[in-house]
């Protein structure tokens, strides 16, 4: 099956912080039919590199319904995407089967470096343990 979308979307700036799990939701809302195309009835996932990193996560997604020709799918932010600060590179992708049929481009997030991660200096070595290791040598 070919892809019948193939779509950017440009979000307002969406500000994520570096380790943040469970605290943002972001709803994409999309038309329930497109380009002859029936949306709400696919499967769906996230895609997401960050392109800093070049690490790629991925996160399924569940239709909820909304009104007016448009359904919801809601992300809720999870801590393998906020690993590394730097701009993610998100797509939507809606399949049926083992065939991509819809993808969406988003641009505008961005995972915002932890200050309290990288305000402590480095610990050093942990010489208690250390001690223990040689003393079982």
């Amino acid at each position: 099956m070919e892809i019948v979308l193939n779509e950017r979307i440009a979000l307002r700036p969406v500000m994520l912080v570096q380790g943040e799990t469970g605290a943002t939701t972001l709803a994409f809302s999309l038309p329930q039919r497109n380009a002859g195309c029936e949306l709400a009835a696919l499967r769906w996932q996230l895609r997401a590199t960050n392109t800093q990193s070049l690490a790629l996560m991925v996160a399924d997604l569940e239709v909820r319904e909304a009104t007016g020709g448009r359904f919801l799918l809601p992300w809720t932010v999870t801590a393998p995407f906020t690993v590394a600060p730097g701009p993610l590179r998100i797509t939507l992708c809606g399949t049926q089967g083992e065939d991509t049929v819809a993808k969406f481009l988003l641009d505008g997030v961005t995972v915002a470096e932890n200050a309290e991660a990288t305000a402590f200096p480095d610990a050093g070595p942990n010489y208690f343990e250390l001690a223990l290791l040689r003393m079982e040598e």
